[in-house]
Formats: C-alpha cells, sequence, structure tokens
C-alpha cells in the first residue's frame, strides 16, 4: 500500500481551444487556431474542435463527473481569444474584456469552488488572439506587451477565485511546433532564429505577468514546463551523448537557465548564427518568478547522431526494437519521470533567495487512437493500459516523494477527451470517453482507478496486482 501525503492532490487538466469549442471563437476566426483548423491538410484527421468536446456547453456535468471521482484539483485555462475578441485602439494599451466570456469563467470559478475543487488557471495555452498573429505573435514584442496587460486584466477579475497560475504552458513545445516543425500556426519550418526570438519573448512575457499579477495580490504562480528525457542510441557512442546533451540544453533547460539566472543564453553551436547569438543577455524581471515548478512529463526520446546528415546537430529520434510506445510512438518510461523529479530539476528548486519551491505535477497522460465518428458501445471504456500507465507514475511519484522532493500534485491529462492540436480527435487522452456524436460522457476504467486512489488518498496493494480489476459501475451524463 502505497499512501500519499495529506495536502497532496488528485486532479485533472484541460485547456481551452482543446476542449471548448466556442461558437464566437470559431464565427469570427478570433484566434489564431479557430483559422488554423479550417484550411486544408492542417489537421490530421481532418476533424474540427467545435463544437468538439463542448465543454463550454457541458461544464457543469464535466465539473460533476470530476468532483463524483474524488478528485481535488482541476487545471484549465483562459481562452484568451474570445475573453478580449477586439483589439484595443493601440496594443501598448488594454484591450476591453468581453463580459460573455468573464460570465462563463466566473460560472466555471463558482462550480469549482461548490465542489471544493483547487483550480489551476492557465494564461497562455497555445492560442492567440488573430490580431497578434497577426503581426507575428510571440515573435513581436507587443505581443510581450499585451501578455502582460492581459494578465493584469485576469488577475483583477478573477483575484477572488484564483488558486494557482500558470503564466505559459510548454513554451519550448509550442516554439518547435510552431517554427520548427512547422506542424502549428504560424507553420514557419527549421526558422531557428524564429524560434529563439519567441523563446525570448516568451521569457519576458512571464516575467511581465508575473510581476502584473503580484502587484494585485501574492498568487501562486508558475508555468507549466514540459520536461522529456533524451537517452542516446547507443550509451557507448560520445556523438549520441552529443545529440542528447544538445536537446537536453535547449529543449529542457534553456528556459529554466534563464529563468534561474535571469540570462539567456545559447549551446555555442547554435550561436554560430550571429542573429541567434544577439539574442542572448540579461533579461529583466524574469529571476525568481516561480513559486513553484510545474512539470508536465509523457515521455522519454532516444536519440542518434545522423552520419547522413552531419550537419544535424540535433540528430535523430530513433526507437530501440521492443520498445514499449502508445498510439502516438511516445515511449513509455515512467523511470524518466523519477529521474526527471530526483535529479534533473533540482538545480531549479532553490531560487537565488535560498527559497526552495514545491513541485506540482501539472500533465501526465496517455492516448489511445478511436476516431471521431465511433457512435455507441463500449470501445475504449476498458482501458487496460491508460490504468497502468497512470499506476506507473504514480509509483514514481510516490518514489521521488520518498526521497524528499516536495511534489504536491499529480494532474492527469485529460479530464474529457480533447482536440489534439493537429493530430485533431482521433487521440483519446480522457479519462472521461466523449461520444462526439450525441456529446453523451462515459467514465473509463481509468476514471475509476484514479477516482479511487484519490478517494483514499493511496495505491492499495489490490491495484498493485494484475489484472486489475475495479468493482462498479459505469457512469455517464449527457447535456441538455
Amino acid at each position: 500500500m502505497l499512501h500519499f501525503p495529506e495536502n497532496f492532490l488528485f486532479g485533472s487538466s484541460t485547456s481551452h481551444f482543446q476542449v471548448e469549442g466556442i461558437d464566437l471563437e470559431f464565427q469570427r476566426n478570433l484566434s489564431d487556431w479557430s483559422i488554423w483548423t479550417k484550411q486544408n491538410n492542417k489537421i490530421k484527421d481532418s476533424t474540427s474542435p467545435y463544437p468538439g468536446s463542448a465543454f463550454s456547453l457541458a461544464y457543469a456535468q464535466d465539473i460533476e463527473l470530476a468532483y463524483k471521482l474524488n478528485l481535488k484539483a482541476f487545471r484549465f485555462s483562459l481562452n484568451w481569444a474570445y475573453l478580449c475578441p477586439n483589439p484595443p485602439d493601440n496594443l501598448s494599451l488594454a484591450p476591453k474584456l468581453n463580459p460573455e466570456a468573464v460570465d462563463f469563467y466566473k460560472n466555471i470559478f463558482r462550480l469549482l469552488k461548490q465542489y471544493g475543487l483547487t483550480n489551476f488557471v492557465t494564461l497562455f495555452h497555445f492560442t492567440l488572439p488573430s490580431y497578434l498573429a497577426n503581426i507575428g505573435g510571440w515573435t513581436n514584442e507587443l505581443t510581450v506587451t499585451q501578455f502582460a496587460l492581459f494578465a493584469k486584466l485576469v488577475g483583477e477579475t478573477f483575484k477572488d477565485e484564483i488558486d494557482y497560475i500558470i503564466t505559459i504552458n510548454e513554451p519550448m513545445v509550442y516554439v518547435y511546433h510552431s517554427f520548427i516543425s512547422g506542424n502549428w500556426p504560424p507553420g514557419l519550418t527549421n526558422d531557428y532564429y524564429m524560434a529563439f526570438r519567441a523563446m525570448k519573448n516568451l521569457l519576458k512575457g512571464h516575467g511581465l505577468a508575473y510581476h502584473n499579477l503580484k502587484s494585485i495580490r501574492p498568487f501562486d504562480i508558475s508555468l507549466s514546463k514540459h520536461w522529456r528525457l533524451f537517452k542516446p542510441y547507443n550509451q557507448f557512442n560520445p556523438l549520441d551523448h552529443y545529440v542528447c546533451g544538445l536537446r537536453d540544453e535547449v529543449f529542457n533547460k534553456g528556459f529554466m537557465n534563464a529563468l534561474k539566472s535571469g540570462h539567456l543564453s545559447f549551446p555555442r553551436e547554435i550561436c554560430f548564427d550571429r542573429n541567434i547569438a544577439n539574442l542572448q543577455g540579461y533579461i529583466p524581471n524574469i529571476e525568481n518568478t516561480l513559486d513553484y515548478l510545474g512539470i508536465n512529463f509523457y515521455t522519454q526520446d532516444t536519440c542518434q547522431y545522423s552520419l547522413a546528415n552531419p550537419y544535424n546537430i540535433f540528430g535523430d529520434i530513433v526507437l530501440k526494437k521492443n520498445t514499449k510506445t502508445n498510439c502516438l510512438g511516445w515511449q513509455l518510461a515512467p523511470e524518466a519521470l523519477y529521474q526527471i523529479l530526483t535529479t534533473e530539476i533540482k538545480p531549479y528548486l532553490k531560487l537565488k533567495n535560498n527559497q526552495t519551491v514545491p513541485v506540482y505535477i501539472t500533465e501526465n497522460g496517455y492516448p489511445e487512437n478511436h476516431t471521431a465518428d465511433n457512435d455507441s458501445g463500449d470501445w475504449s471504456l476498458t482501458d487496460h493500459n491508460r490504468c497502468e500507465y497512470i499506476l506507473s507514475h504514480l509509483k514514481v511519484v510516490h518514489e521521488a516523494i520518498k526521497t524528499g522532493v516536495d511534489i504536491r500534485s499529480y494532474l492527469y491529462w485529460s479530464l474529457i477527451d480533447n482536440f489534439e492540436w493537429d493530430l485533431g480527435l482521433t487521440p483519446r487522452f480522457g479519462l472521461i470517453r466523449i461520444n462526439y456524436a450525441n456529446q453523451i460522457r462515459d467514465l473509463r476504467l481509468s476514471a475509476r482507478l484514479l477516482g479511487e486512489i484519490a478517494q483514499k488518498r493511496c495505491i492499495e496493494s489490490h491495484l498493485l496486482n494484475k489484472p486489475l480489476i475495479l468493482p462498479g459501475t459505469i457512469l455517464q451524463s449527457k447535456f441538455s
């Protein structure tokens, strides 16, 4: 039996664009993603996030289901484009808030409070208002200004409701997909200068948002950092170690090192481009701007130096034979999470003033592919692989806590099935299955598993045995 601390929060996560299906946003093309998803060949399965999971209509039922699962925390994001649909007359000034959107989020806060769920509120979860995307998004410093003003508006408007704030979700994931892979708007490929310029502005935006929010009240503020372990394909090949180290420095540590020191710097190999090198240097207002450390974890990557393309200093992602993966090809490696929690993040848990910050796991999840047109039946409800994933990762979280790491939450991604960006609706991450044809919600086996663990604050012996058997019936809900 594995017991978790009394203050440990079991919960789940969502993000606005992936679940809301806001009518106004799609009718008026308010966000870069609402435009992107209407273009041909941008979404792998050709599905749309509208209405998608329709959380904007079903949020009361979804939050009630989270409560019935004994979850005590809920992470969601505020839709910047919905809250601020119109640009201000001058982009150095704050925009006006949409009263309809404010009421929508006030209702969510009210329900969370009613059910006793602690909230984690994300300000930027990958989508931009169209008027900012049109001027270059995060590559333009006016977006930094607008984000800082948006954060202040949020702080002033919801100051009595917010528990925890996450300024930015997975900054380096955003940078990679937007400017390197080209899978997300603005769709640039291998534009490293724009990527690192956006990275610098994301750092500035976080710092300014942090101080604007602190001027309103002493919110607990962080960001959610996607952390991925990079392992060499051949442990005896120094070139494989080299590409792993370079990926680690850029993807994992670059953003965090800047927040720790106040200085942005890049590996020397990247600085052969003088434009990129000139981005380095001191950034005001970013030191000591983490009150806790938010960690998102899904997988690890095995990396190999490419002899066929020696100028690719980041090497290739490869899979060793018999490596266990999920439907997206992501390696199943809970041991990597243990190494991250006990070793990799240690330098970032102590600030310059010697204050130690706690760790909150803000995302961890497992997808299975089921097409959006799947209708009635028991498909995907008995999700043993997801159950095993949750159990294996909670075990290493428990082990990390035993070593002395101050970990205070496990927020599973996602509460409900969601629109998975350029992959569409096919990858299903939800504890709660959504039948997109009729919007009926069904609890998966994994939901009842996490619910039982959350209720008892421990993993009981029978959950550590195979096969996994959970008693009880499946709850169902449909919004009217």
